[in-house]
């Protein structure tokens, strides 16, 4: 559904672009983001199984933050962010989720990792 844009009236896609309209507003809102993404991936670490929707929130709030403009054609565009920190996050949090062996543990986390390099494919 994300992927097809067909989520576009659901609390998680309102919240999204409210951060979205918030980062492009005002930038120092990345820098918040900076600081929570550290401790809800530390509470991910703490315990995967468990703890699985901090990661999921964390990946949704990057995707958001992160992104300048969108087309559903060409996806993001622009980064918001810059190319070392895209590269981290890439490297750090999206590709060992989608290397995992086990490939059908936390599949909605898997689906929104999938969806980070969907939306910055370009």
């Amino acid at each position: 559904m994300d992927l097809e844009e067909s989520d576009l009236e659901t609390r998680r896609r309102l919240c999204m672009k409210f951060v979205h309209a918030l980062s492009r507003k005002y930038p120092e809102v990345a820098g918040l983001l900076l600081g929570l993404s550290e401790q809800l991936n530390n509470e991910y670490m703490a315990n995967k199984n468990e703890n699985w929707r901090q990661k999921t929130t964390l990946v949704n709030l990057l995707i958001t933050a992160s992104m300048g403009n969108y087309t559903y054609r060409h996806g993001a565009t622009d980064l918001q962010i810059s190319n070392e920190m895209f590269e981290t996050y890439l490297l750090q949090l999206i590709i060992p989720e989608l290397q995992e062996a086990q490939i059908n543990n936390l599949p909605m986390l898997k689906a929104t990792c999938i969806k980070f390099v969907y939306m910055f494919r370009n």
